[in-house]
């Protein structure tokens, strides 16, 4: 089965409900150590930090105090190979596989990685279809797209790789990913870009440098300790403490790779995985779970749904978000929660008549 969480997507009415919750500032957490064992994050693009205690974490509270803002939906598409549409393929002895990553742009644009069609399918901020990319491959697994070129991660074909495109789909060129500090593409976890360079995650820890800022490839030997913040300051580290128990952790370290802070939760309701790390440009850090349970013979999932903690750029958590469940029915995915410049949560659930996404708000600007 390949590297990659299985997801199953249910759909999300423009007027479905998240649940939000505010933190007085008081409420900080303290007193965090360093010891014993972690379990390593159970989803792609997450890093093995250091071992964390499972001691002073910092509990969400009762979700009964929760309210409820609605989210909006951006994009509605049925399934096909039509302008607008997204491919599904039913799986033969794996999962069925559904569109694999999501990315929104400054603009508020939101491009998704048809892999299916061999394409990255891109839609307005008003979920208008803005044309297509085509790709030479269709085991693309990841999708970054900055202002003026579109970069898709490879990671399992006979030859492992970023394709970098320009908005038009005329290709650019590829950058190799394996070598140096990265020994298989199947080992790669994420595909990241900033201000400095483009990334890759190795067997969720550092990220590798590929290639600089203007695309021109690099030796594969540089190594940053996390995902780079937006503003610049921090690189970003997150990981499961206990599964079962619900207890996560985040860490930041600042550039010249010393810790800065870290900050244990517990999110009280067992956890099956990670599905988001990043920031906005205001340098606020987002921590996107899902949490439930799996009946170890059965396999079916109860008391599905998706987490997203929201700390300051001290590690001082300050609101958390409840959004509908992204795992019920086993499709692959491998980034389907997103997070704009500014604060915005883009949310890609897919269904047996098509896929939407929708936008969530904390509520605060």
């Amino acid at each position: 089965m390949r590297n990659c969480r299985l997801a199953a997507l249910l759909t999300v009415m423009g007027t479905a409900a998240a649940l939000v919750w505010w933190l007085s500032r008081d409420g900080s957490a303290a007193d965090l150590g360093l010891g014993a064992t972690q379990e390593k994050a159970g989803s792609p693009g997450f890093l093995a930090g250091p071992h964390m205690a499972p001691r002073p974490v910092l509990d969400l509270p009762d979700p009964q105090g929760w309210i409820q803002p609605r989210g909006r939906v951006v994009v509605r598409t049925g399934w096909g190979a039509g302008l607008g549409e997204l491919g599904r393929r039913a799986g033969q002895e794996s999962s069925p596989e559904a569109p694999m990553s999501l990315s929104v742009d400054r603009a508020g644009n939101v491009s998704i990685l048809d892999q299916v069609n061999r394409r990255v399918q891109r839609f307005d901020r008003n979920g208008r279809p803005r044309g297509s990319v085509m790709l030479p491959t269709d085991t693309a697994q990841d999708l970054v797209v900055q202002d003026d070129r579109v970069l898709v991660l490879d990671r399992l074909g006979d030859a492992p790789g970023v394709h970098m495109t320009d908005l038009d789909g005329n290709l650019i060129g590829k950058l190799e990913v394996v070598g140096g500090q990265v020994r298989e593409g199947g080992g790669i976890t994420g595909l990241f870009a900033d201000g400095d360079g483009i990334y890759v995650e190795s067997a969720h820890d550092d990220l590798v440098r590929v290639a600089g800022a203007s695309g021109q490839p690099t030796a594969l030997q540089q190594t940053i300790p996390g995902r780079p913040s937006r503003d610049g300051r921090f690189y970003l580290k997150a990981g499961i403490i206990d599964k079962a128990a619900g207890r996560v952790y985040v860490q930041a370290h600042d550039r010249q790779k010393q810790l800065a802070w870290e900050t244990p939760l517990n999110l009280g309701r067992p956890l099956l995985q990670l599905l988001l790390l990043d920031t906005d440009t205001s340098g606020r850090v987002y921590l996107g779970a899902e949490v439930g349970q799996e009946d170890p013979v059965t396999h079916a999932m109860s008391g599905l749904g998706t987490l997203v903690v929201r700390l300051d750029s001290a590690g001082h958590l300050s609101a958390v978000l409840e959004l509908p469940p992204t795992t019920s029915d086993p499709a692959e995915t491998f980034r389907p929660l997103v997070v704009g410049d500014d604060g915005t949560l883009y949310h890609l659930v897919a269904s047996a008549s098509g896929v939407t996404v929708t936008a969530y708000r904390f509520g605060d600007g």
